[in-house]
């Protein structure tokens, strides 16, 4: 389809400014949508109304992985509601407390967790935020810095993970591209996959800026701002978490907490192999770990996870008569209840995405901002280039996986063709694979710079955070990696260096960087 041109822009520059000036997401998510269904039926209210209600609010509830999504979501809320009403919770962190007793040892710690639950981005930051939320308020870490470490390792962690939900995604994507490829050429996507590893600069450099943030525990900008003033204040639910409390003077274990959450990675991790095992066979395709996580039923395994959990949790509650089977199943439903606003923001951000989409009823906003640079750029800044596209339409759309569906398949033709054109062999240069990392990594930067995301949304309101203040404490952390990311990045690389000393310098200039302007919060 064609896209709308520079129109396309307004419904989520529209979302983003209101949600940055009057921090109410949910008003600003649905005048955004509602902008977006005027502007594709040419300010017609009528037809209007019925694109709103039918093609993106309603279409966006039939999506079944949505449907999906929406019950694991509830179904986390459940279990964390469950395990903290009935002490498991702070039996946990009493249990990890001696490995943590400081600030600093807190965040490393959370960051360990967030690398540990690799396989999927929303079962990350679901399972971590309700949890480690008691351990972070106990030490005395911010809401917002708590959010910032898990949301800052829950993407970059599955997209770089060969064993993850995100693989499938990534490898059809670049599939895509390559079929405009010459079949002489041999490439094959698992193959580009792999090796664009390296290149990843955003996502590699985030997850090591999480850990020199948390080792050094230092901190600028507004983020030292939040940080010291939850040292002198204590740390209050933002209006939309209202997360359940523990009822006072009973006995916790830590097991009640430890052993329904190891229930649910282990069912999650066990159906997605058993799931993607059959589809593999199926598909009489090569069974490597790539290709069985790949071709998972991830949406499936997280529920089937989560249900899993929450029965272990009341099997060992029930007996135990720690507290009434009612306030055991209120807990229960109150966890789920603290869920719906991010359900209700994940919705509307999902019907944004829709007026963004270049399906039928989108303006094609991705294609209008990937057309502005198919001119003629410079071989040296393409990396750079398809950075900055892939950021600015994640940040815009609020999809990082929408945004390489729609960069990918445009990014890889275009690539070969200005290497041929300057003579550049595809088959020796890094440079394919380096521009595939960068759409891969510029789709996570943008995510994590957005307030219209989806991670960022859910890792505000499972860590009980403020969603502007995530936004707004996270923003800086995630600029300063993606400036690194091309000073030290995507630029050298498309020069000639070796990726080592990319990779040397950008892991110096982070450390020195926070060394210089960071602060100690007292």
């Amino acid at each position: 389809m064609d896209h709308h041109g520079w129109i396309s822009l307004i419904p989520p520059l529209t979302a983003i400014v209101l949600a940055l000036t009057t921090r109410r997401i949910l008003l600003s998510l649905f005048i955004g949508v509602v902008l977006g269904a005027l502007l594709v039926r040419d300010g017609n209210p009528i037809t209007a109304g019925y694109t709103l209600i039918v093609e993106y609010l309603g279409a966006n509830l039939m999506n079944v992985d949505k449907l999906k999504a929406f019950a694991f979501t509830l179904s986390m809320g459940a279990m964390v509601g469950l395990i903290t009403v009935t002490g498991g919770m702070r039996g946990l962190v009493e249990r990890v407390l001696p490995w943590a007793q400081t600030r600093r040892g807190g965040q490393i710690l959370i960051s360990l967790l967030g690398l540990a639950i690799f396989f999927d981005d929303y079962a990350n930051m679901l399972l971590l935020g309700g949890t480690t939320r008691p351990l972070a308020d106990r030490l005395k870490i911010s809401r917002e810095k708590l959010a910032f470490l898990i949301d800052s390792t829950a993407a970059p962690v599955a997209g770089l993970a060969l064993v993850s939900t995100w693989v499938a995604v990534e490898i059809d994507y670049i599939g895509e591209g390559l079929t405009d490829l010459p079949s002489t050429l041999g490439i094959e996507p698992i193959q580009l996959f792999l090796t664009s590893i390296p290149y990843r600069f955003y996502p590699l450099w985030a997850l090591l800026f999480v850990f020199l943030v948390a080792g050094l525990d230092r901190d600028f900008g507004p983020m030292l701002t939040a940080e010291r003033k939850r040292l002198e204040e204590e740390p209050s639910d933002d209006q939309l978490f209202d997360a359940p409390q523990e009822i006072a003077g009973i006995t916790s274990h830590w097991l009640n907490a430890a052993l329904p959450i190891l229930t649910t990675v282990s069912m999650v991790t066990w159906w997605l192999y058993h799931s993607g095992s059959i589809a593999v066979a199926e598909a009489k395709i090569e069974p490597t770990w790539a290709n069985i996580f790949g071709n998972a039923s991830s949406y499936d395994a997280l529920i089937y996870g989560a249900v899993a959990g929450n029965a272990v949790a009341l099997l060992m509650i029930l007996p135990q008569s720690i507290v009434p089977p009612v306030k055991v199943f209120w807990g229960m439903i109150k966890g789920a209840i603290a869920m719906t606003p991010a359900l209700a923001i994940l919705w509307l951000s999902g019907a944004l995405a829709a007026t963004t989409s270049d399906k039928e009823w989108g303006l094609g906003t991705g294609l209008y901002l990937a057309e502005l640079t198919s001119g003629a750029i410079p071989l040296w800044l393409l990396p750079t280039v398809t950075f900055l596209v892939s950021g600015a339409m994640a940040f815009s759309t609020g999809t990082s996986w929408g945004t390489m569906g729609i960069v990918m398949p445009l990014a890889i033709p275009l690539t070969y063709n200005l290497m041929v054109g300057a003579d550049v062999s595809p088959e020796t240069s890094p440079l394919l694979a380096a521009v595939v990392g960068t759409v891969l990594a510029g789709a996570i930067f943008g995510d994590h710079c957005s307030p219209l995301s989806d991670t960022t949304i859910l890792s505000s309101q499972s860590c009980g955070c403020n969603h502007i203040a995530h936004v707004n404490t996270q923003m800086p952390y995630a600029i300063t990696v993606g400036v690194m990311t091309i000073v030290f990045g995507t630029i050298p690389v498309a020069l000639g260096w070796p990726i080592w000393l990319s990779h040397l310098l950008g892991a110096t200039a982070l450390a020195a960087i926070l060394v210089c302007l960071g602060k100690r919060q007292a």
